[in-house]
């Protein structure tokens, strides 16, 4: 029998099944899930006919593995089409003066709170954020043995953190964004970054080191100035302590590098 007769008797013997099936399904009584059947044979039908695309990932739901963390993580673009009625973000239109004598991050003016003034820089500038989310002197008036625990219950547990944040200036300029930054002036803010990892990484409390920088007032942002965050804190956050196990685990197994390999094959996949 050649291929195409083949085809055409499977697509007879899949019609005369599904014909059955949504007969005796269609009778008073049937069971609910008994239309599952009836609903796969109908998708193996469209796919026979050749009327089912193919998938894309653009289109279709699908799921995305997560090589640093070892998650798999819920993809359904086709939801970008739904109607929006929410918030909408619009770009600042305004053009930002050079000097902002109301900003608390430009040289010379007093920071928030007035009760410190900036130098007047000419390049990057680094000082203790005024309202940091770590502090160095966090009391510990329960150790335990790892030193920090202030409640120690089955379902309500806390530990005491101690760090410190630092803010970074990118720039004397209020008008500029790091993109917009020369090559040499962004080298000093790399630079920069460099020397204060050093620096907090040598601190005794300090175990992990994160330099980051939220762009735009819906990331929270508190300021345009171009500038960035440092924070150095007694604990490893979640997020990089599961992302370190990964990567632990894979050189376990492998004998190599997680994160090389990622980056090489990353920019071999966009080339």
């Amino acid at each position: 029998m050649s291929g195409a007769a083949k085809n055409a008797s499977r697509l007879a013997g899949a019609l005369r099944n599904y014909a059955r099936l949504w007969f005796w399904e269609s009778l008073p009584g049937t069971r609910r899930h008994d239309h599952l059947e009836t609903r796969i044979a109908h998708l193996w039908l469209i796919r026979t006919l050749g009327l089912m695309p193919s998938f894309n990932f653009t289109e279709h739901p699908h799921r995305r593995y997560n090589p640093l963390k070892g998650e798999w993580v819920l993809c359904s673009p086709h939801r970008a089409k739904r109607p929006w009625q929410g918030a909408q973000e619009t770009v600042p239109g305004e053009e930002r003066p050079r000097y902002d004598p109301a900003c608390y991050l430009c040289p010379g003016n007093a920071r928030a709170g007035g009760a410190e003034h900036n130098p007047r820089y000419e390049s990057t500038f680094v000082f203790t954020n005024d309202f940091p989310a770590l502090l160095l002197d966090t009391p510990v008036d329960a150790p335990d043995a790892d030193g920090d625990s202030v409640m120690d219950k089955p379902l309500f547990q806390a530990r005491a953190v101690r760090g410190t944040c630092r803010v970074v200036c990118f720039s004397p300029r209020h008008d500029l964004t790091l993109a917009e930054m020369t090559q040499a002036e962004i080298c000093r803010v790399v630079d920069t970054w460099q020397q204060q990892y050093t620096e907090l990484a040598a601190m005794p409390e300090v175990q992990h080191v994160q330099i980051f920088e939220n762009k735009g007032s819906a990331m929270g942002c508190s300021n345009p100035h171009p500038h960035g965050q440092i924070w150095a804190s007694s604990f490893i956050p979640n997020e990089v302590a599961a992302e370190l196990r990964q990567q632990a685990s894979y050189f376990s197994a492998t004998g190599r590098a997680l994160l090389p390999r990622l980056c090489r094959s990353g920019a071999a996949t966009a080339g």
